[in-house]
């Protein structure tokens, strides 16, 4: 995935610093002219960065709201020219240095920043290739004293201090890990001293610190900044040495709870290990434990989480409760950090509660085929769209169990396969009696002469061990040799954690053509076609 940054000021220390963490960065072409490469020439960049400095955009310019219509203009073309890249583009800060009375306040960079804003947010809205890196957030944390530097910019024409290069290039590299790696996927949170100040067996729930003011301040805004990790799809659930009733009690009675006990997936309120809860929380969510943060006030139950599971992510909790809103800020940047949203993620707590009921329901059914059966299983399959890529690309960087090649595609290679008519690409949907799973299901296929190569398959964990991938398979292998092709091929790829499906395969009636420790490729000839179990009803859109 190569970078790009384009700028109207020099942007080389940017591009050096950036460079010792991330190597595929290209060097900044010339700034006085950010916009001629991209609108005149083949952008070589996967992802752009346009980086602008409000003062200099401005700066001499008779009329500033035809450059600034000017210069959006420029933006959009640039964004409809490279749609199946990803472009950033920054919002602007207009500082001024000038002699003037009090009341002689220039109103006008203020106006212009913000429509600056509202035309990138327009923008925005229209083209999901864009988003808005919002430099005036990062200028304004730290204030611009601290983020430019008048020395550099006179002795050789660079506008930020090296605190201001080192905040912007943090940020970039925040957006580029999180277009090239999985997020985290579940947060563990204690209660007392946590979520409230207080143990709430000694003080009570109506006497732990929790409050709209003063000291309890600090743990509602940390309990509001949960709930928006929340809405973004990230699982939150308990682990708390505590007396239940207690518990119930705080979440039921005490009014200032900004959580209520729905929000949370999966309780574990009981005196055990942390460690012990934490493994038991990964299993019922089918999630390996290197997709789980666990946040607790107490040294002690951090330090035996680590040493007991060490692949959990463990961030140290702020000594001083005041710094919790940043503590959890920071923590949402280095583990759960998203481009977007998508629906999954707004439904994905109702998702998981929903597959728990269905493992009440496996419980109780005398064998497996009649589990599937009372499910009623809908399974939607259709030809990848555009408007499906986002989840697409979340299943590709985030399915680690049921993938047999693990290979990670970007958005960019997603779309490209798009126009190639050498590929196939499938996804499905798959919803039962007790709700919708969303989007769970994708299928990468190239065609070959007489042969259809199965890239990747891949699939949710939540849906495993229902027959999903069966009945798309049977499916799709009909189609194909109907179209003429003679044999289909395959491959698994072995990787730490996706032994779930290393016999998928034989499972599904291929032949083993050879295997070493790496992997296996399999074939399935047209006359050697299995008739397998048909679970579900499949749908074709």
């Amino acid at each position: 995935m190569k970078i790009g940054i384009y700028s109207n000021v020099n942007q080389e220390g940017i591009y050096r610093k950036l460079k010792k963490h991330y190597e595929d960065v290209q060097e900044p072409t010339g700034y006085g002219n950010w916009y001629f490469s991209l609108l005149n020439s083949s952008v070589e960049s996967d992802v752009i960065f346009i980086l602008l400095d409000g003062f200099e955009l401005f700066r001499n310019i008779a009329n500033p709201d035809s450059e600034l219509e000017n210069c959006i203009s420029i933006i959009r073309k640039i964004v409809e020219k490279n749609a199946e890249k990803k472009s950033f583009v920054s919002t602007i800060d207009i500082y001024e240095n000038k002699i003037h009375s009090l009341k002689d306040y220039n109103i006008k960079k203020v106006e212009l920043e913000n429509r600056w804003v509202e035309e990138l947010y327009n923008i925005s809205k229209k083209y999901s290739n864009f988003f808005i890196f919002d430099l005036k957030e990062l200028i304004t944390s730290v204030g611009r004293k601290s983020f430019y530097s008048k020395k550099l910019w006179y002795l050789g024409g660079l506008k930020y201090s090296n605190m201001g290069e080192n905040i912007i290039v943090e940020e970039l590299l925040l957006i580029i890990n999180a277009m090239k790696t999985a997020r985290k996927k579940c947060l563990v949170l204690d209660l007392d001293n946590t979520l409230w100040g207080g143990v709430v067996g000694d003080v009570g729930i109506e006497n732990i610190e929790l409050s709209e003011f003063k000291e309890g301040a600090r743990y509602k805004d940390f309990q509001k900044r949960l709930k928006e990790l929340k809405e973004l799809g990230i699982l939150l659930t308990i682990s708390s040495k505590n007396e239940e009733s207690y518990v119930t009690d705080v979440f039921s009675k005490n009014k200032e709870m900004v959580l209520k006990n729905e929000d949370f997936i999966i309780k574990k309120i009981n005196w055990q290990p942390k460690s012990k809860n934490i493994e038991e929380i990964a299993e019922e969510l089918n999630i390996g434990l290197d997709s789980i943060v666990f946040v607790d006030d107490n040294p002690a139950e951090r330090e035996e989480v680590k040493t007991r599971l060490p692949e959990v992510n463990v961030p140290e909790f702020p000594k001083d409760t005041a710094e919790l809103e940043d503590f959890i800020m920071e923590v949402y940047k280095k583990y759960f950090y998203t481009l977007d949203q998508t629906e999954e993620d707004k439904k994905k707590t109702k998702m998981y509660l929903d597959n728990i009921k269905r493992e009440e329901e496996k419980k109780k059914s005398s064998s497996i085929d009649e589990f599937l059966e009372k499910l009623g299983t809908k399974i939607y399959l259709w030809r990848l769209k555009p408007e499906n890529i986002s989840r697409a690309v979340q299943l590709i960087q985030k399915t680690n169990q049921f993938n047999l090649t693990t290979k990670r595609y970007t958005e960019q290679q997603l779309q490209d396969m798009m126009k190639n008519p050498s590929y196939e690409i499938y996804i499905s949907r798959v919803e039962d009696k007790f709700g919708d799973n969303g989007i769970v299901f994708l299928l990468i296929a190239k065609k070959e002469g007489k042969t259809v190569f199965i890239d990747s398959m891949i699939m949710s964990c939540r849906v495993m061990e229902r027959y999903i991938e069966d009945r798309i398979i049977s499916y799709l292998e009909s189609y194909w040799f109907e179209q003429g092709f003679e044999e289909i091929e395959s491959i698994y790829v072995r990787t730490e954690r996706n032994k779930p499906v290393e016999n998928l395969f034989e499972r599904l009636g291929y032949e083993v053509r050879s295997k070493d420790e790496s992997g296996k490729i399999y074939r399935l000839k047209k006359e050697n076609k299995p008739k397998r179990k048909e679970v579900g009803e499949l749908i074709i859109e």
